[in-house]
C-alpha cells in the first residue's frame, strides 16, 4: 500500500473549518424552528381542549369515573364520582377503596388481572354513612379506570314499573277503565281499558269530551253532563250509571266515579275517573225487579206494579183534567178447565188470555194480573164513560174468542166492572173498590157483561154489608 500524500505546511483541510452561515440560511432555520414550536403549541392546545371536553362529558353524565392502582388505592376520581360518594372536597388520592365500597365491589377493585367485560353489582358507601346500590365497570385498556353507576333510580324505576304493571293487570282483571281530564287545556286521557268499555280499539281515536258524550245513550247524555257540572261546581260528588251505544248497535251499562284534583289555591285543575261495565249487574237487577213486579206465569205486571202505575196515572189525570178508567176483570168458566184438563192446561189458557188482553189495550194502558183468574186494566187518558166502555168491550171480545189447545176448544167468559177517577172515585182505594162492585154487578147479570159503576151500587153494597 502506498503512503498517503503529504500536504504542505500551512495548508487547510476542507473539514476543519465550516463555511460561515449566510443570512438566508439562518432565516430558514429560524422559520423551521418557529413552525415546529407553533405546531407543538397547537397540539398541546388541542389536547388540552379535548381533555376539557372529556372532563365536561364525564361530569355531565350520571356516572362517575375513577382510577385505582394495583394496591387498591384511588389514584384520581372525577367530581361526579366524588359527589356520588358524598365527598365534597373530592376523593383524595391514596384513599383505600375498601372504605368507599362494599365487600363485593372491593374484591374486584383490588383484584389484579385483565379487566372483565361485565359490570359488578354491589354497594357504594357515602361519607355521611349512607349507601346506595351501584355497579362498577372497568374500562378496557392498561389503566385501572372504572365507571361507577348509581342504581337507585333504576331500582326505583323498576319498582314503579312493577307496581304499574300490577295495577294494569288488576285493572284488566277487574275491567276498570281510567280517564284523566285536564280542565284548563281540555285534554283527555283514556286507558286502553277505557277504549274497550266504549266499544273502541285502543288508540283508535283521540279522546275528547265531545267524542265521549257522543257515545252516551241519547236519553242519558243530559243527566251525565249535569252531574259533571255539579261536581265541578262542588255541589255533589260524581257517581253515575249510564248507557253507551257501541258501533254495532249494542247497548252497555257503565258505572263511573270521579274526583276533582285541586291546586294549592283550591282551584279544580283535573278530574280523574274510574269506569267499569255493569251491564250484567243491570240485567240481574232488571230480572229481580221483573220478578218483584211481574207475574211469573203470564209475565204481566203484578198487584204491586199495578198499584204504583195507577197512582202515577191518577196524578197525571188530575193535572191534565182528564179521567182515568179502571176495568176489573174476573174470568168465568175457567175453573172447570182447571178441574177437567189440569193446571198445566189452565196455565196455558191464562197465558193466552193475558197476551190477548195486552194486545187489546192502547200503548199507554196497562193490564195486570192481580189474582188467580182476576185481571185489571188501567185505561189512561179517558175523556168520558163511553170511551172507557169501548176499551172494556174490546177486552171482553178478546177473552170470549175460543182457545184451541191440543185439539180441544175452550171457551172462557168474563165479567168486567169499570169505574173512573176522579169522576166516580177520589182515591186509589175507592177506584179499585168501585170497579170491583161494578164487576160483581156485571156477574150477577150474567157472563160476558160490562158494567159501569154508579153510586147506587155503593148504596146496595152498604145495605148488604
Amino acid at each position: 500500500m502506498g503512503a498517503l500524500p503529504r500536504l504542505p505546511l500551512g495548508a487547510h483541510l476542507p473539514w476543519k473549518r465550516a463555511q460561515p452561515m449566510t443570512g438566508q440560511a439562518f432565516t430558514a432555520v429560524a422559520l423551521l424552528l418557529l413552525v415546529a414550536v407553533i405546531g407543538l403549541l397547537a397540539g398541546l392546545w388541542r389536547s388540552r381542549r379535548r381533555l376539557k371536553t372529556l372532563e365536561a362529558v364525564l361530569e355531565g353524565t350520571r356516572d362517575g369515573v375513577f382510577e385505582t392502582d394495583r394496591f387498591g388505592r384511588v389514584v384520581w376520581a372525577s367530581r361526579r364520582a366524588s359527589a356520588m360518594l358524598g365527598v365534597r372536597e373530592g376523593v383524595h388520592p391514596g384513599t383505600m377503596v375498601r372504605t368507599l365500597f362494599g365487600a363485593t365491589v372491593t374484591a374486584v377493585l383490588e383484584k389484579d388481572g385483565p379487566p372483565s367485560s361485565d359490570p359488578v353489582r354491589g354497594t357504594a358507601h357515602c361519607a355521611d354513612g349512607g349507601w346506595f346500590p351501584a355497579t362498577v365497570h372497568r374500562v378496557a385498556g392498561p389503566a385501572r379506570v372504572w365507571i361507577l353507576r348509581d342504581l337507585s333510580d333504576e331500582q326505583e324505576l323498576a319498582r314503579l314499573r312493577a307496581a304499574e304493571e300490577r295495577s294494569n293487570t288488576s285493572r284488566r282483571f277487574a275491567g276498570l277503565g281510567i280517564w284523566d281530564w285536564s280542565i284548563d287545556s281540555d285534554t283527555l286521557f283514556w286507558s286502553d281499558e277505557m277504549f274497550g268499555l266504549l266499544g273502541l280499539r285502543p288508540g283508535e281515536m283521540a279522546p275528547s269530551r265531545g267524542r265521549f258524550l257522543a257515545l252516551i245513550h241519547p236519553e242519558d247524555t243530559a243527566r251525565v253532563s249535569e252531574s259533571e257540572a255539579a261536581c265541578l261546581d262542588g255541589r255533589k260528588a260524581y257517581d253515575e250509571d249510564y248507557r253507551v251505544v257501541w258501533r254495532d248497535g249494542s247497548v252497555r251499562w257503565l258505572r263511573e266515579t270521579a274526583n276533582l284534583v285541586r291546586d294549592d289555591t283550591g282551584q279544580a285543575v283535573r278530574m280523574v275517573g274510574v269506569v267499569r261495565d255493569v251491564t250484567q249487574e243491570k240485567e240481574a237487577e232488571n230480572r229481580v225487579l221483573r220478578l218483584a213486579l211481574h207475574d211469573p206465569l203470564t209475565g204481566l205486571p203484578n198487584r204491586a206494579a199495578f198499584e204504583a202505575r195507577l197512582d202515577q196515572v191518577m196524578v197525571r189525570a188530575r193535572e191534565d183534567q182528564r179521567q182515568v178508567a179502571l176495568a176489573f176483570i174476573d174470568l168465568d168458566r175457567f175453573k172447570p178447565i182447571n178441574d177437567t184438563f189440569g193446571h198445566a192446561t189452565g196455565d196455558r189458557v191464562l197465558t193466552i188470555i193475558s197476551h190477548r188482553l195486552s194486545e187489546a189495550v192502547r200503548p199507554d194502558d196497562m193490564v195486570a194480573r192481580v189474582g188467580g183468574d182476576e185481571f185489571v186494566a188501567v185505561l189512561a187518558g179517558c175523556d168520558n164513560d163511553a170511551q172507557a166502555l169501548t176499551v172494556a168491550g174490546r177486552l171482553l171480545e178478546a177473552i170470549r174468542s175460543p182457545i184451541i189447545l191440543d185439539g180441544v176448544i175452550h171457551k172462557v167468559g168474563a165479567s168486567i166492572g169499570v169505574s173512573l177517577h176522579p169522576k166516580l172515585a177520589a182515591t186509589r182505594e175507592a177506584l179499585v173498590h168501585s170497579a170491583d162492585l161494578a164487576m160483581y154487578a156485571a156477574k150477577r147479570g150474567g157472563s160476558l157483561r160490562v158494567r159501569l159503576f154508579t153510586p147506587e151500587l155503593a148504596e146496595d153494597d152498604a145495605r148488604t154489608a
